[in-house]
């Protein structure tokens, strides 16, 4: 729960409004409570929706109203149903307004960037964020208390959102405010999380720039965070791109200790990997792991086909209708036929990953396919 209007669940400010309800407070009261004991996990937000279900069509202040919508939305984000999450913000955001409740939009808009993440409608969710950075700045929230931490994770979030969507220097520019804000000092309460997903995504940038030498501190700090108190899902993730890094530097070696202990340890971070994600039941987040192992046997076992592995990770991919994983699959699938001496059926697969990413806010990951294509027609202009 963000610092702002929505903070409590009662005022006795409200208490002259003819519609107040103190039954509804009293639910409200304990949704709240129920939502701090609960360590925001997802059977809290369903116990607070709970609490003040009963009082859905009962009259109530305009401030009471305002808080059972923003406790509804947060439970059904928890569950993951982000389109009934944005109606119900949306109804919410039109009550704000006209309570004139800056406090209660930001936190609110907050919330309507993370459900639109939640539905990989990455544009929406970066605007969601760019409007709610302007209302934090403009109406002197950045003073609260809290206000600078807001500030620091949304300026991380639109970095990652920049970062997916191909636009490199923007999300240096974010990512470099965002440092600049966690020297600030007392003045900043820099959650852990909020600073290992900047290491997170200086990692990738360092990645994708094709310094994997530079990518694997910032990625080994962010692994450990998310180990201790990230999600399993991303937990899985960022160890999956650990491996990916520590492949990056051994394909760079001769054969020899220092390559072999560079594959070691991209086995070691699979392994975590792949727990970490069944223990989510993140089917997604296995395929995901599974292109790294793929990736990691045709470095070792040159001589042995993995097209098969490929064709199940691309069938669940489609399955899913998941357009990241897809295009990883696809590039995947290109350089074992690469391995396999297949050049034009590979470019096909790279021309694939293209068209797959054409209209999609996530065109980075295409970045592999395309240097593919491009090292081709360089080496057979």
């Amino acid at each position: 729960m963000l610092p702002f209007s929505l903070r409590l669940p009662d005022d006795p400010a409200w208490r002259t409004d003819q519609d107040y309800s103190a039954d509804v407070a009293a639910a409200l009261k304990a949704a709240y409570r129920h939502l701090r004991q609960g360590a925001w996990q997802a059977r809290a937000f369903v116990t607070a929706f709970a609490d003040i279900r009963q009082f859905l069509d009962t009259r109530m202040a305009r401030q009471q109203h305002l808080r059972v919508f923003y406790v509804i939305s947060l439970a059904t984000a928890a569950i993951g149903d982000f389109d009934t999450t944005l109606s119900w913000l949306d109804e919410a955001m039109l009550l704000a307004h006209g309570l004139h409740d800056v406090g209660a939009l930001v936190d609110l808009l907050y919330l309507h960037g993370a459900a639109n993440r939640g539905r990989n409608h990455m544009g929406e969710a970066a605007n969601d964020y760019e409007v709610c950075l302007t209302l934090l700045r403009s109406e002197n929230l950045f003073s609260t208390p809290l206000g600078p931490t807001v500030e620091l994770e949304l300026l991380t979030q639109l970095g990652g959102f920049a970062f997916y969507s191909g636009r490199f220097d923007a999300a240096e520019r974010l990512l470099h405010e965002a440092r600049t804000r966690t020297l600030l000092g007392s003045q900043i309460d820099s959650p852990r999380l909020t600073l290992a997903t900047l290491d997170w995504l200086q990692a990738l940038l360092y990645r994708w720039r094709n310094q994997p030498e530079l990518a694997l501190t910032p990625a080994q700090s962010a692994a450990d965070v998310y180990i201790e108190i990230g999600s399993p899902p991303s937990a899985a993730r960022i160890r999956a791109i650990l491996a990916d890094i520590e492949l990056d530097l051994a394909e760079r070696l001769p054969g020899g200790t220092a390559r072999q202990r560079r594959i070691t340890s991209a086995q070691d971070h699979l392994h975590l990997a792949i727990r970490l994600a069944r223990e989510a039941q993140d089917t997604i987040g296995k395929q995901f792991v599974h292109l790294r192992a793929i990736r990691l046997d045709r470095l070792v076992q040159r001589d042995q086909s993995q097209l098969r592995r490929i064709e199940h990770v691309l069938r669940a991919a489609r399955r899913f209708h998941d357009e990241a994983v897809l295009a990883e699959a696809l590039t995947c699938l290109g350089d074992e036929l690469i391995t396999q001496g297949q050049r034009a059926s590979a470019l096909d697969q790279y021309r694939q990953v293209i068209d797959v990413l054409a209209g999609t806010q996530i065109p980075a990951v295409g970045v592999w396919a395309q240097r593919a294509l491009h090292d081709h027609f360089e080496q057979y202009p």
